[in-house]
C-alpha cells in the first residue's frame, strides 16, 4: 500500500530544492561522461582467416555460409568477412566428424571358444 504525505512548502522553497536535486543530478552526469567506456570495435575475420581457424578449406566454408552456420558481412563490391564472435561461438558448436563417429560406435563381444585336442 502506498502512502502519500503532502506538506506545506512556500514556492521559494520547493524552487529551491528543485533547483538543487537537478544540479546534483547533472553533476553527477558530467562526472560519469568524463571516463567514457571505451567501445569495443568489432573484428573482422577474413575468408582465409576464418577458414583457418575452424581448420577447414574455403570451400567448406562458403558452405557452412550457404547453410546459414556462419554468417558473413560483405564490405565493398567483393571482400566477404566474419565476425570473430560468431566465428569463436561456431568453433564452440561445430563437433568433428570424427567424434560422432566415435560416439554412435559401440564395441562388439567376441566369445573365445578353445579347442584342446
Amino acid at each position: 500500500m502506498e502512502r502519500t504525505v503532502f506538506i506545506s512548502l512556500p514556492i521559494e522553497d520547493l524552487q529551491s530544492v528543485i533547483i538543487d536535486c537537478v544540479n546534483s543530478c547533472l553533476k553527477n552526469n558530467k562526472q560519469d561522461n568524463n571516463n567514457p567506456q571505451p567501445e569495443k570495435k568489432k573484428k573482422y575475420y577474413t575468408r582465409k582467416e576464418t577458414a583457418a581457424l575452424l581448420h577447414i578449406s574455403l570451400v567448406t566454408l562458403n558452405d557452412y555460409t550457404n547453410k546459414g552456420k556462419l554468417t558473413s558481412y560483405k564490405f565493398g563490391d567483393r571482400r566477404v568477412l566474419y565476425c570473430c564472435d560468431e566465428v569463436e561461438a561456431t568453433l564452440k558448436q561445430v563437433e568433428p566428424l570424427k567424434y560422432r563417429r566415435a560416439q554412435s560406435w559401440e564395441p562388439r563381444t567376441i566369445k573365445l571358444v578353445s579347442v584342446i585336442s
